[in-house]
């Protein structure tokens, strides 16, 4: 189950676009990384450890993790994930982050324990 879920979180980011460190080829001292010129999108991995602590969660309440974005925010001592669904075709928007493929859910993690501190379902 462990790699499985390592899988997965690994697809979602992969399949993520428009960050900044995904369009990156060189690694932090400028020198250009092997076969970066065959890569897609890049995740940090001090940030794919907290996907997979949320995914955990995650993955026992909603539906299909194909169907959501997920975002990021670096504070202080937490990393907040924030899984957002994707609208169904022909779908509108509905108030408080609820679609027919899933709701939004955020998670506050603690940086020092890599525990969920919070999680908060948006209604």
């Amino acid at each position: 189950m462990k790699n499985t879920t390592i899988y997965i979180v690994a697809f979602i980011f992969l399949s993520l676009s428009g960050h900044t460190a995904s369009k990156n080829p060189y690694n932090q001292k400028g020198n250009k990384m092997e076969n970066s010129e065959n890569a897609n999108y890049m995740i940090l991995g001090k940030y794919f450890i907290y996907s997979i602590i949320a995914y955990e969660d995650f993955e026992k309440k909603q539906k299909n993790i194909e169907d959501f974005i997920i975002y990021i925010k670096d504070e202080d001592n937490e990393i907040e994930l924030t899984f957002h669904p994707n609208l169904a075709n022909g779908e509108n928007p509905m108030l408080g982050g609820k679609t027919s493929l899933g709701r939004t859910v955020v998670y506050l993690i603690s940086k020092k324990d890599k525990k969920i501190i919070k999680i908060n379902y948006q209604k």
